[in-house]
Protein backbone atom coordinates (compact mmCIF):
# COMPACT_ATOMS: atom_id res chain seq x y z
CA UNK A 1 0.00 0.00 0.00
CA UNK A 2 2.67 2.44 1.11
CA UNK A 3 4.76 4.36 -1.70
CA UNK A 4 2.14 4.11 -4.46
CA UNK A 5 0.50 7.75 -4.37
CA UNK A 6 3.45 9.12 -5.51
CA UNK A 7 5.34 6.17 -8.02
CA UNK A 8 1.97 5.27 -9.73
CA UNK A 9 1.28 8.85 -10.25
CA UNK A 10 4.24 11.38 -10.69
CA UNK A 11 6.77 8.72 -11.20
CA UNK A 12 8.94 10.10 -7.63
CA UNK A 13 9.52 8.01 -4.66
CA UNK A 14 8.83 10.18 -2.46
CA UNK A 15 7.24 13.95 -2.22
CA UNK A 16 8.22 16.65 -0.05
CA UNK A 17 6.19 20.17 0.58
CA UNK A 18 7.01 22.83 2.35
CA UNK A 19 3.85 22.23 5.15
CA UNK A 20 4.58 22.53 8.97
CA UNK A 21 3.23 19.06 10.03
CA UNK A 22 5.14 15.28 10.13
CA UNK A 23 3.91 11.84 9.63
CA UNK A 24 4.72 8.75 11.40
CA UNK A 25 4.88 5.19 9.58
CA UNK A 26 4.09 2.14 11.38
CA UNK A 27 5.61 -0.42 9.23
CA UNK A 28 4.35 -3.24 11.49
CA UNK A 29 0.45 -2.33 10.82
CA UNK A 30 0.78 -0.75 7.53
CA UNK A 31 -0.53 2.75 9.05
CA UNK A 32 0.00 6.29 8.59
CA UNK A 33 -0.31 9.02 11.07
CA UNK A 34 -0.83 12.55 10.08
CA UNK A 35 1.01 14.78 13.51
CA UNK A 36 1.03 18.36 14.43
CA UNK A 37 4.43 20.53 13.81
CA UNK A 38 6.92 20.91 15.92
CA UNK A 39 5.88 24.40 15.70
CA UNK A 40 2.63 24.77 17.06
CA UNK A 41 2.02 28.25 15.71
CA UNK A 42 2.90 27.04 12.04
CA UNK A 43 1.21 23.64 12.47
CA UNK A 44 -0.71 22.72 9.26
CA UNK A 45 -1.78 19.40 10.00
CA UNK A 46 -5.65 20.11 10.18
CA UNK A 47 -5.35 21.44 6.36
CA UNK A 48 -3.63 18.11 5.49
CA UNK A 49 -6.30 15.96 7.75
CA UNK A 50 -8.64 14.89 5.10
CA UNK A 51 -5.34 13.41 2.70
CA UNK A 52 -5.74 10.07 2.44
CA UNK A 53 -2.74 7.66 4.45
CA UNK A 54 -1.53 6.27 1.11
CA UNK A 55 -0.97 9.48 0.36
CA UNK A 56 0.74 10.56 3.20
CA UNK A 57 2.90 7.49 3.44
CA UNK A 58 4.69 8.87 -0.08
CA UNK A 59 5.11 12.58 1.68
CA UNK A 60 7.79 13.97 3.66
CA UNK A 61 7.84 17.05 5.00
CA UNK A 62 11.13 18.42 5.87
CA UNK A 63 10.01 21.42 7.85
CA UNK A 64 7.56 19.87 10.34
CA UNK A 65 10.31 19.02 13.29
CA UNK A 66 11.44 22.43 12.93
CA UNK A 67 10.82 25.98 14.53
CA UNK A 68 9.46 28.68 11.64
CA UNK A 69 13.11 30.81 12.79
CA UNK A 70 15.57 27.73 12.25
CA UNK A 71 13.89 27.50 9.02
CA UNK A 72 14.88 31.02 8.24
CA UNK A 73 18.16 30.39 9.77
CA UNK A 74 18.95 27.66 7.59
CA UNK A 75 17.38 29.14 4.41
CA UNK A 76 19.64 32.39 5.01
CA UNK A 77 22.72 30.72 5.21
CA UNK A 78 21.96 28.09 2.27
CA UNK A 79 24.31 29.58 -1.00
CA UNK A 80 21.02 27.42 -2.87
CA UNK A 81 18.48 30.18 -1.17
CA UNK A 82 20.40 33.66 -0.66
CA UNK A 83 18.40 36.03 -2.00
CA UNK A 84 14.76 33.97 -2.15
CA UNK A 85 12.27 36.70 -1.62
CA UNK A 86 10.57 34.53 1.18
CA UNK A 87 13.63 34.92 3.50
CA UNK A 88 12.35 38.95 3.93
CA UNK A 89 8.97 38.38 3.15
CA UNK A 90 6.53 39.39 6.02
CA UNK A 91 4.02 35.93 7.46
CA UNK A 92 0.94 35.21 5.64
CA UNK A 93 -1.92 34.01 8.00
CA UNK A 94 -3.87 34.30 4.68
CA UNK A 95 -4.53 30.71 2.27
CA UNK A 96 -1.68 30.55 0.19
CA UNK A 97 -2.51 28.85 -3.38
CA UNK A 98 -5.26 31.33 -4.11
CA UNK A 99 -2.83 34.05 -4.89
CA UNK A 100 -4.14 37.55 -4.55
CA UNK A 101 -7.95 36.71 -4.66
CA UNK A 102 -9.87 37.58 -2.41
CA UNK A 103 -11.76 34.03 -0.66
CA UNK A 104 -15.22 34.61 -2.50
CA UNK A 105 -13.80 34.95 -5.88
CA UNK A 106 -11.97 31.64 -5.25
CA UNK A 107 -14.73 30.34 -4.01
CA UNK A 108 -17.20 30.97 -6.75
CA UNK A 109 -15.14 28.86 -8.85
CA UNK A 110 -16.15 25.66 -6.49
CA UNK A 111 -19.72 26.88 -5.44
CA UNK A 112 -22.51 29.16 -6.34
CA UNK A 113 -22.57 32.25 -4.04
CA UNK A 114 -25.94 33.37 -2.88
CA UNK A 115 -26.61 35.68 -0.67
CA UNK A 116 -27.89 34.14 3.06
CA UNK A 117 -30.07 35.86 5.37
Amino acid sequence: MFKTFARDKLGADTIATGHYAQVQLDDGGGHVRLLRARDVKKDQSYFLSMTSGAALADVIFPVGGMLKDEVKQLATGSPLLRGLPILTKPESMGVCFIGKRSMPDFLSNYFQLTPGR
